[in-house]
């Protein structure tokens, strides 16, 4: 998460339990601490948007809402 975001959305995130790494604001900087995560840790991406299960998913839960 970008160091600069504010406030209550860090608090929202933490009160779900999250774990938190902080990273400076940018695509590059967040790409980088993504890979290292990864490297460290054998974390696999799940991509929020460009995902082929993730977009399913998306379309199955709207389907459900317009029912």
């Amino acid at each position: 998460m970008p160091e600069d975001v504010p406030e209550f959305k860090k608090s929202a995130v933490h009160r779900y339990g999250a774990r938190v790494h902080y990273c400076s604001p940018g695509m590059l900087s967040r790409q980088s601490l993504m890979e290292d995560l990864i490297n460290s840790h054998g974390y696999t991406l799940i991509h929020p948007y460009d995902d082929h299960n993730v977009i399913c998913g998306q379309g199955t839960a709207t389907l459900e809402l317009l029912r």
